[in-house]
This record gives C-alpha cells, structure tokens and sequence, in this order.
C-alpha cells in the first residue's frame, strides 16, 4: 500500500507572523497623553509667571507710595535736609524693580522660545529671591552646564545664603559657581557688586 506525502509550504502568508500595528484608538490615546503633559508644563510655567507678575505689580505699588512719602517729606522739610532713610530705601526699590523686570522679560522669553529647557532655572530665581539681592543679569548656554548671574547685594552675608536657598531648586541640584567675584563699587554705598559663574568660559 503506497505511503501518502504531503509536503507543506510554511513559507506561506498565513505562516507568518504579522507585525501587529497600533489601532487607531491607541494612537489617539498616546496623542492625547503627549498633549495633556505638555500642557500641564506649559500651565504650570505661566502659573509662575503670573505669581512673578503680581509679585512685580506689588512692587511697583510700593515704589509708587514710597515716591509719594519722599514727596511729602521733602516739603516739610527744609532744603536740603532730606530724610536718608527714605531716599535709600526709594533706591533700593528702584534698584529692585528693575531687576525684577529684568528676570520677567528674561523669564517670558526663555519660555516663549524654549520653556521646558530654561524654565526651571528662572522659575527657582523667582521663588527663591532674597530681599536686599537684586539680580541684573542671568546667562546661560543650551546645554545648561554654564550659569552665571550678576547682581548687587547690601550685605555680603545675604549672598551664601541665597545660594544655600537656590541648591533646593530642581534645576540647581549639582550646580557649583566657581567663579565668584564682589566688588564694592561705591565705598560711600551700601551695595556690593558680584559676579558668579558656574565655568570660567561659558560654551554654546
């Protein structure tokens, strides 16, 4: 009785393991996830940004009644008597202020051309400003290794411990200035001037 063969091609289509692509319903749903984390960092951004803006906005109406209490000091009293209390602290204010918008517009850019990269530094100067510290300029490279700021100071002391306060920001963990420069400008002003760099050489 002859033997039966049979011979099967498991090179055929449905021997093949096919990959399977995501449906359209899984696509939609990482879609959807990507775009409720962004814009949950983009809230949380301009949620910081408007604490910034109302902290300006409360400075300014500071700065606007001690104008006015400069004012009225001066016509009561004789020239050129001038209460010294008043005019330092109406310069501080002034000096304040201006750095304050300077860190807004610095802030509003970095978020407007690259929020999530540069964000967190900005937003850890803001909640961790010290009052007699004024900020007047921040640089930093793409790569975030190059940080350095400028600014003034009416007491030396205040300076370590704002950077204590900045070492409990996210965005400064590990970050050491190794440069460090203070200069009193002025002997006759109770300010001093100071320059800190994280390197020597900033890199794009």
């Amino acid at each position: 009785m002859a033997r039966l063969i049979q011979q099967i091609n498991l090179y055929q289509p449905r021997f093949r393991r096919e990959a399977k692509a995501f449906s359209l319903n899984t696509l939609l749903l990482i879609l959807g996830l990507a775009v409720l984390v962004m814009a949950g960092i983009y809230g949380f951004g301009q949620w910081q940004l408007s604490e910034l803006q109302r902290q300006m906005a409360a400075l300014n109406g500071q700065h606007v009644e001690l104008q006015k209490r400069v004012a009225q000091m001066r016509q009561l009293l004789p020239e050129p008597s001038v209460n010294q209390e008043f005019e330092q602290e109406l310069a501080r204010l002034q000096i304040e202020r201006s750095s304050g918008y300077a860190l807004l517009n610095m802030l509003e850019g970095r978020m407007t051309g690259n929020g999530q990269g540069f964000s967190g530094y900005f937003v850890g100067l803001a909640r961790q400003s010290e009052p007699g510290i004024w900020l007047e300029a921040v640089d930093l490279n793409a790569a975030g290794n190059y940080f350095a700021l400028k600014g003034k100071v009416i007491n030396p002391e205040l300076l370590p411990q704002f950077l204590q306060k900045l070492e409990q920001e996210p965005a400064f963990e590990n970050k050491a200035f190794r440069v460090v420069r203070m200069l009193r400008e002025d002997p006759a002003v109770d300010q001093v001037s100071f320059d800190l760099k994280t390197e020597t050489v900033k890199q794009e």
